[in-house]
Protein backbone atom coordinates (compact mmCIF):
# COMPACT_ATOMS: atom_id res chain seq x y z
CA UNK A 1 0.00 0.00 0.00
CA UNK A 2 1.33 3.11 -0.84
CA UNK A 3 0.29 6.21 0.76
CA UNK A 4 0.91 9.88 -0.21
CA UNK A 5 0.83 11.25 3.33
CA UNK A 6 0.23 9.89 6.69
CA UNK A 7 -3.24 8.74 8.41
CA UNK A 8 -4.26 10.31 11.56
CA UNK A 9 -7.07 9.68 14.25
CA UNK A 10 -9.48 11.67 15.34
CA UNK A 11 -9.63 9.48 18.67
CA UNK A 12 -6.68 10.63 21.00
CA UNK A 13 -5.94 6.59 22.28
CA UNK A 14 -5.59 5.40 18.94
CA UNK A 15 -2.04 4.87 16.97
CA UNK A 16 -1.43 7.16 14.20
CA UNK A 17 0.09 7.45 12.09
CA UNK A 18 -0.96 3.78 10.51
CA UNK A 19 1.75 1.78 9.46
CA UNK A 20 2.15 1.63 5.64
CA UNK A 21 2.42 -2.14 4.40
CA UNK A 22 1.29 -5.28 2.67
CA UNK A 23 -0.64 -6.65 5.77
CA UNK A 24 -4.39 -6.14 6.92
CA UNK A 25 -4.87 -3.30 9.60
CA UNK A 26 -7.92 -2.77 12.02
CA UNK A 27 -8.28 0.37 13.53
CA UNK A 28 -11.38 1.51 15.94
CA UNK A 29 -12.87 5.06 15.74
CA UNK A 30 -13.14 7.88 12.92
CA UNK A 31 -9.97 8.10 10.95
CA UNK A 32 -8.97 11.66 9.58
CA UNK A 33 -7.32 11.58 6.04
CA UNK A 34 -5.36 14.42 5.81
CA UNK A 35 -3.64 14.85 2.31
CA UNK A 36 -4.11 12.19 -0.55
CA UNK A 37 -4.38 8.71 -0.48
CA UNK A 38 -3.19 6.04 -3.14
CA UNK A 39 -3.44 2.32 -2.34
CA UNK A 40 -3.03 -0.76 -4.48
CA UNK A 41 -4.95 -2.62 -1.94
CA UNK A 42 -8.88 -2.04 0.02
CA UNK A 43 -10.00 0.39 2.13
CA UNK A 44 -12.86 -1.05 4.00
CA UNK A 45 -15.24 1.64 5.58
CA UNK A 46 -17.41 1.22 8.91
CA UNK A 47 -20.35 -1.35 8.52
CA UNK A 48 -23.86 0.36 9.73
CA UNK A 49 -27.37 -0.62 10.05
CA UNK A 50 -29.43 2.46 9.98
CA UNK A 51 -30.03 2.36 13.87
CA UNK A 52 -26.12 2.59 14.47
CA UNK A 53 -25.67 5.14 12.14
CA UNK A 54 -28.37 7.19 13.46
CA UNK A 55 -26.76 6.85 17.09
CA UNK A 56 -23.26 8.42 15.68
CA UNK A 57 -22.23 11.68 16.55
CA UNK A 58 -20.87 12.53 12.43
CA UNK A 59 -18.91 15.25 11.30
CA UNK A 60 -18.87 16.76 7.72
CA UNK A 61 -17.78 14.24 5.38
CA UNK A 62 -17.85 11.01 7.38
CA UNK A 63 -18.52 8.19 5.16
CA UNK A 64 -19.52 4.52 6.48
CA UNK A 65 -21.29 1.57 4.28
CA UNK A 66 -25.39 1.49 5.22
CA UNK A 67 -25.93 -2.17 5.69
CA UNK A 68 -29.67 -1.87 5.76
CA UNK A 69 -29.79 0.17 2.52
CA UNK A 70 -26.55 -1.26 0.76
CA UNK A 71 -24.37 1.72 -0.13
CA UNK A 72 -21.92 4.03 0.76
CA UNK A 73 -23.30 7.11 2.53
CA UNK A 74 -21.44 10.31 3.47
CA UNK A 75 -22.34 12.74 6.26
CA UNK A 76 -23.23 16.52 4.79
CA UNK A 77 -23.10 18.37 7.37
CA UNK A 78 -27.26 17.93 8.26
CA UNK A 79 -27.85 14.57 6.69
CA UNK A 80 -27.45 11.22 5.64
CA UNK A 81 -26.82 10.84 1.55
CA UNK A 82 -25.87 8.18 -0.80
CA UNK A 83 -22.65 8.35 -3.01
CA UNK A 84 -24.84 8.08 -6.07
CA UNK A 85 -25.53 7.33 -9.51
CA UNK A 86 -28.29 10.32 -11.26
CA UNK A 87 -31.21 8.11 -11.96
CA UNK A 88 -34.15 10.41 -10.25
CA UNK A 89 -37.03 9.69 -8.41
CA UNK A 90 -38.94 6.62 -9.94
CA UNK A 91 -36.68 5.41 -12.55
CA UNK A 92 -36.39 1.97 -12.98
CA UNK A 93 -33.06 0.63 -11.44
CA UNK A 94 -31.40 -2.60 -9.72
CA UNK A 95 -28.52 -1.00 -7.28
CA UNK A 96 -29.12 2.09 -4.80
CA UNK A 97 -25.66 3.15 -6.44
CA UNK A 98 -27.78 4.26 -9.50
CA UNK A 99 -30.08 6.60 -7.46
CA UNK A 100 -29.73 10.10 -7.24
CA UNK A 101 -30.31 9.61 -3.26
CA UNK A 102 -29.05 6.39 -2.70
CA UNK A 103 -32.20 4.59 -2.73
CA UNK A 104 -33.18 2.13 -5.40
CA UNK A 105 -36.48 -0.21 -3.37
CA UNK A 106 -39.11 -2.33 -5.19
CA UNK A 107 -37.09 -1.86 -8.58
CA UNK A 108 -37.27 2.26 -8.59
CA UNK A 109 -35.52 4.85 -7.36
CA UNK A 110 -37.04 5.49 -4.21
CA UNK A 111 -37.09 8.63 -2.03
CA UNK A 112 -36.22 6.55 1.43
CA UNK A 113 -35.16 3.31 2.71
CA UNK A 114 -39.07 2.59 2.80
CA UNK A 115 -38.09 -0.72 4.96
CA UNK A 116 -41.35 -1.19 6.86
CA UNK A 117 -43.93 -3.70 6.50
CA UNK A 118 -46.32 -2.03 5.02
CA UNK A 119 -44.94 0.56 3.12
CA UNK A 120 -43.77 0.52 -0.66
CA UNK A 121 -41.76 3.03 -3.62
CA UNK A 122 -44.22 1.78 -6.73
CA UNK A 123 -47.47 2.22 -5.78
CA UNK A 124 -49.83 3.50 -8.80
CA UNK A 125 -49.59 7.45 -8.45
CA UNK A 126 -47.09 7.75 -6.32
CA UNK A 127 -43.79 5.72 -8.08
CA UNK A 128 -40.59 6.86 -6.21
CA UNK A 129 -42.49 8.11 -3.22
CA UNK A 130 -42.24 5.97 0.06
CA UNK A 131 -45.99 5.49 0.35
CA UNK A 132 -48.40 3.59 2.94
CA UNK A 133 -49.54 0.99 1.15
CA UNK A 134 -53.52 0.23 0.62
CA UNK A 135 -55.71 -1.61 2.74
CA UNK A 136 -55.91 -5.51 2.13
CA UNK A 137 -52.35 -5.22 0.51
CA UNK A 138 -50.45 -7.44 2.23
CA UNK A 139 -46.87 -5.83 2.21
CA UNK A 140 -44.53 -7.98 4.18
CA UNK A 141 -46.99 -8.58 6.29
CA UNK A 142 -46.87 -12.25 8.26
CA UNK A 143 -49.28 -15.05 6.43
CA UNK A 144 -53.54 -13.94 7.73
CA UNK A 145 -52.60 -10.24 8.42
CA UNK A 146 -52.61 -7.41 6.20
CA UNK A 147 -52.18 -3.50 5.79
CA UNK A 148 -55.12 -1.53 7.07
CA UNK A 149 -54.37 1.59 4.58
CA UNK A 150 -53.04 4.06 8.14
CA UNK A 151 -50.21 2.81 8.95
CA UNK A 152 -46.83 1.71 7.49
CA UNK A 153 -46.28 -0.55 10.47
CA UNK A 154 -49.18 -1.83 10.89
CA UNK A 155 -50.40 -5.09 10.15
CA UNK A 156 -54.29 -6.02 10.80
CA UNK A 157 -55.69 -9.57 11.04
CA UNK A 158 -57.43 -11.06 7.74
CA UNK A 159 -61.21 -11.53 8.36
CA UNK A 160 -61.92 -14.68 9.81
CA UNK A 161 -62.48 -18.31 7.38
CA UNK A 162 -61.16 -16.57 4.42
CA UNK A 163 -57.58 -17.44 2.77
CA UNK A 164 -54.36 -16.02 2.39
CA UNK A 165 -51.32 -17.08 0.41
CA UNK A 166 -49.41 -19.40 2.25
CA UNK A 167 -52.60 -20.68 4.28
CA UNK A 168 -54.98 -22.33 1.29
CA UNK A 169 -56.42 -25.71 0.60
CA UNK A 170 -59.71 -27.44 1.62
CA UNK A 171 -61.04 -26.15 4.62
CA UNK A 172 -58.40 -24.38 5.88
CA UNK A 173 -58.82 -20.82 6.18
CA UNK A 174 -57.01 -17.64 8.69
CA UNK A 175 -58.71 -17.41 12.11
CA UNK A 176 -58.11 -14.15 14.31
CA UNK A 177 -54.42 -13.62 12.35
CA UNK A 178 -53.18 -17.48 12.40
CA UNK A 179 -53.85 -19.97 9.29
CA UNK A 180 -56.02 -22.83 11.14
CA UNK A 181 -59.40 -24.98 10.71
CA UNK A 182 -62.56 -23.18 8.93
CA UNK A 183 -65.52 -22.46 11.05
CA UNK A 184 -68.72 -25.20 10.02
CA UNK A 185 -70.99 -23.80 7.03
CA UNK A 186 -67.74 -22.04 5.38
CA UNK A 187 -65.76 -23.11 2.37
CA UNK A 188 -62.73 -20.49 2.26
CA UNK A 189 -61.35 -20.67 -1.53
CA UNK A 190 -64.20 -22.38 -2.56
CA UNK A 191 -61.95 -25.52 -2.51
CA UNK A 192 -65.08 -28.31 -2.01
CA UNK A 193 -67.22 -30.21 -4.54
CA UNK A 194 -70.00 -27.48 -5.76
CA UNK A 195 -73.57 -29.12 -5.27
CA UNK A 196 -75.71 -28.34 -8.60
CA UNK A 197 -79.68 -28.97 -8.71
CA UNK A 198 -82.27 -28.45 -11.32
CA UNK A 199 -85.95 -29.83 -12.01
CA UNK A 200 -86.19 -32.65 -14.29
CA UNK A 201 -89.00 -34.70 -15.45
CA UNK A 202 -89.63 -38.30 -15.56
CA UNK A 203 -86.39 -39.56 -14.03
CA UNK A 204 -83.50 -38.00 -11.66
CA UNK A 205 -80.18 -39.80 -12.21
CA UNK A 206 -78.83 -38.60 -9.22
CA UNK A 207 -80.14 -37.52 -5.73
CA UNK A 208 -83.78 -37.04 -5.65
CA UNK A 209 -84.68 -34.43 -3.22
CA UNK A 210 -88.13 -34.37 -3.27
CA UNK A 211 -90.90 -34.72 -6.41
CA UNK A 212 -92.93 -32.63 -7.60
CA UNK A 213 -96.70 -32.56 -9.02
CA UNK A 214 -95.53 -30.07 -11.81
CA UNK A 215 -92.67 -27.64 -12.36
CA UNK A 216 -94.31 -24.84 -11.29
CA UNK A 217 -96.94 -24.17 -9.11
CA UNK A 218 -96.59 -27.37 -7.34
CA UNK A 219 -97.38 -29.62 -4.47
CA UNK A 220 -94.79 -31.56 -2.90
CA UNK A 221 -94.50 -34.96 -1.79
CA UNK A 222 -91.05 -36.90 -0.31
CA UNK A 223 -88.80 -38.21 -2.59
CA UNK A 224 -89.58 -41.98 -1.91
CA UNK A 225 -93.21 -41.66 -2.80
CA UNK A 226 -94.65 -42.82 -6.33
CA UNK A 227 -97.15 -40.48 -7.05
CA UNK A 228 -95.66 -37.29 -9.11
CA UNK A 229 -93.18 -37.39 -12.01
CA UNK A 230 -91.20 -34.35 -11.14
CA UNK A 231 -87.95 -34.40 -9.66
CA UNK A 232 -85.50 -31.73 -7.71
CA UNK A 233 -82.36 -33.46 -8.49
CA UNK A 234 -79.16 -32.16 -7.18
CA UNK A 235 -76.05 -33.71 -7.54
CA UNK A 236 -71.94 -32.91 -7.92
CA UNK A 237 -70.93 -33.91 -4.58
CA UNK A 238 -69.83 -37.58 -3.88
CA UNK A 239 -72.24 -39.34 -1.25
CA UNK A 240 -75.08 -37.03 -1.75
CA UNK A 241 -78.42 -38.22 -0.16
CA UNK A 242 -81.48 -37.30 1.51
CA UNK A 243 -80.49 -38.25 5.44
CA UNK A 244 -82.08 -36.39 8.18
CA UNK A 245 -78.92 -37.25 10.30
CA UNK A 246 -75.11 -36.69 10.96
CA UNK A 247 -74.14 -33.32 7.84
CA UNK A 248 -77.25 -32.36 6.22
CA UNK A 249 -79.60 -29.67 6.66
CA UNK A 250 -82.96 -29.54 6.08
CA UNK A 251 -84.24 -27.85 2.85
CA UNK A 252 -87.96 -27.89 3.28
CA UNK A 253 -90.74 -29.25 6.06
CA UNK A 254 -93.84 -30.61 4.08
CA UNK A 255 -97.45 -30.52 5.55
CA UNK A 256 -98.11 -34.42 4.39
CA UNK A 257 -96.05 -37.45 2.63
CA UNK A 258 -97.22 -36.63 -0.35
CA UNK A 259 -100.02 -33.57 -1.93
CA UNK A 260 -98.14 -31.59 0.49
CA UNK A 261 -98.00 -27.30 1.08
CA UNK A 262 -93.99 -26.61 1.96
CA UNK A 263 -92.87 -24.20 4.40
CA UNK A 264 -89.28 -22.96 5.36
CA UNK A 265 -87.31 -25.48 7.73
CA UNK A 266 -87.09 -22.33 10.24
CA UNK A 267 -91.19 -22.94 10.75
CA UNK A 268 -92.80 -25.36 13.03
CA UNK A 269 -96.14 -26.35 11.09
CA UNK A 270 -94.83 -29.60 9.43
CA UNK A 271 -93.54 -32.26 10.89
CA UNK A 272 -92.36 -33.68 7.34
CA UNK A 273 -88.43 -32.99 6.77
CA UNK A 274 -86.45 -32.60 2.98
CA UNK A 275 -83.18 -33.59 3.49
CA UNK A 276 -80.15 -33.18 1.86
CA UNK A 277 -76.69 -35.14 3.54
CA UNK A 278 -73.03 -36.01 2.78
CA UNK A 279 -70.26 -38.29 4.49
CA UNK A 280 -68.21 -37.00 7.40
CA UNK A 281 -65.66 -34.67 5.73
CA UNK A 282 -67.89 -31.74 4.81
CA UNK A 283 -71.75 -31.32 5.60
CA UNK A 284 -74.47 -29.59 3.82
CA UNK A 285 -76.34 -26.11 4.60
CA UNK A 286 -79.35 -24.82 3.08
CA UNK A 287 -80.99 -21.42 3.45
CA UNK A 288 -83.31 -18.86 1.52
CA UNK A 289 -82.61 -15.70 -0.41
CA UNK A 290 -83.95 -13.71 -3.50
CA UNK A 291 -80.89 -14.80 -5.23
CA UNK A 292 -78.77 -18.13 -3.98
CA UNK A 293 -75.54 -16.05 -5.16
CA UNK A 294 -75.93 -13.21 -2.83
CA UNK A 295 -75.32 -16.12 0.28
CA UNK A 296 -72.11 -17.15 -1.52
CA UNK A 297 -70.37 -18.77 -4.96
CA UNK A 298 -71.12 -22.45 -3.88
CA UNK A 299 -75.03 -22.40 -3.14
CA UNK A 300 -77.18 -23.66 -5.52
CA UNK A 301 -80.72 -23.26 -6.17
CA UNK A 302 -83.08 -26.44 -5.27
CA UNK A 303 -86.47 -24.86 -6.25
CA UNK A 304 -88.62 -21.69 -5.38
CA UNK A 305 -91.73 -21.07 -2.98
CA UNK A 306 -94.61 -18.70 -3.05
CA UNK A 307 -94.53 -17.98 0.99
CA UNK A 308 -92.42 -19.42 4.21
CA UNK A 309 -95.46 -21.87 5.33
CA UNK A 310 -98.21 -23.49 3.27
CA UNK A 311 -96.78 -22.31 0.40
CA UNK A 312 -96.60 -24.15 -3.20
CA UNK A 313 -92.99 -25.14 -4.76
CA UNK A 314 -91.62 -24.24 -8.33
CA UNK A 315 -88.93 -23.97 -10.17
CA UNK A 316 -86.32 -21.72 -9.41
CA UNK A 317 -87.17 -19.08 -11.65
CA UNK A 318 -91.12 -18.53 -10.57
CA UNK A 319 -91.05 -17.33 -6.86
CA UNK A 320 -88.90 -14.84 -5.07
CA UNK A 321 -87.81 -17.24 -2.49
CA UNK A 322 -85.57 -19.49 -3.26
CA UNK A 323 -84.64 -22.55 -1.78
CA UNK A 324 -80.33 -22.35 -1.91
CA UNK A 325 -78.16 -25.05 -0.65
CA UNK A 326 -74.64 -25.76 -0.73
CA UNK A 327 -71.81 -28.04 0.35
CA UNK A 328 -69.42 -26.22 2.88
CA UNK A 329 -66.84 -27.34 5.58
CA UNK A 330 -68.32 -29.44 8.43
Amino acid sequence: MLISSQFYLSSPNLPAPINIGSLEQTKTGNLIIEGNLITDGALGLGLFTVVQRDALTPSTGMIIYNTDAGLVQIYSGTAWAGITGNKDLGVACDSSMECVLGYCVDGVCCDGSCVNVCEACNLVGTVGNCTVRPADDDGACAVCKTCDGVSNTICTNYSNNTQDTGCTGKCIACQSGICGISDTGFDPGNNLADLTCSITTDSCANTSVFKMSATTNAHAELSDQVNYNNYACCSGVTGLGTSCSVNYDTVLKLSNLTNAHVEKSTEINYANSVCLSVPSGTTIVCDYASDCSSLGPDYACVASISGNTNAHVSNCTEYATKVCCANMCE
